[in-house]
């Protein structure tokens, strides 16, 4: 399934995300929306890029077949722990 969400840096973009029959669960790759692979070498700016995209496809998963979603978390361009995903998914912070 393809899914619009934000890149690491608030981009659009379509990013893939399967759902697997057999044990009916959705399958998320985090580098679909988050991945190094998404820029260009002048870009790479793990301090300042995200995983929000991620977030959002955790959302449209979970709206779409609510079952156990397998996050895979290979080939990410960021450092911010998740908290891009968290954020997306409605958490708040607080310093």
């Amino acid at each position: 399934m393809s899914s619009a969400v934000l890149d690491p840096f608030g981009r659009a973009i379509n990013a893939q995300w399967g759902f697997n029959l057999i044990i009916h669960a959705s399958i998320i790759e985090l580098a679909e929306a988050s991945g190094i692979i998404l820029l260009g070498l002048n870009e790479y700016s793990p301090f300042k890029a995200h995983t929000f995209g991620t977030g959002e496809l955790i959302i449209e998963a979970t709206a779409t077949v609510p079952k156990p979603i397998y996050l895979t978390v290979g080939g990410s361009v960021t450092i911010d722990g998740g908290f891009g995903i968290l954020k997306a998914l409605g958490a708040d912070f607080f310093r």
